[in-house]
């Protein structure tokens, strides 16, 4: 389900100043709970303005590149090829990333 830039709003407004659950939340838009609590985390890391971005963003491969490069570092994975190795196994056993 696409969310509107006003309901992500309402997600997290519900959250911060009605002090509603995930679960609560999830059940009224029909989101798993993690997606609620994802969509929280990045409001409170970059603000409201990180929601309201233009439809079908395209990411380049060098900006995933960098992306997998930084999660890696800033998780302390000793090997930079070892997250790209867990997430092509994921793939090969069907599961979706």
């Amino acid at each position: 389900m696409k969310l509107s830039y006003e309901d992500k709003i309402e997600i997290y407004h519900l959250w911060k100043e009605q002090y509603w659950g995930y679960k609560r939340i999830s059940k009224k838009f029909n989101l798993s709970y993690s997606s609620v609590e994802y969509l929280v985390k990045l409001i409170d890391i970059h603000g409201k303005s990180i929601v309201q971005r233009d439809k079908n963003k395209k990411y380049t491969a060098e900006f995933k590149h960098e992306c997998i490069w930084q999660v890696s570092l800033s998780l302390g994975i000793t090997s930079k090829g070892l997250l790209n190795s867990w997430i092509k196994s994921f793939k090969e056993n069907g599961c979706i990333i």
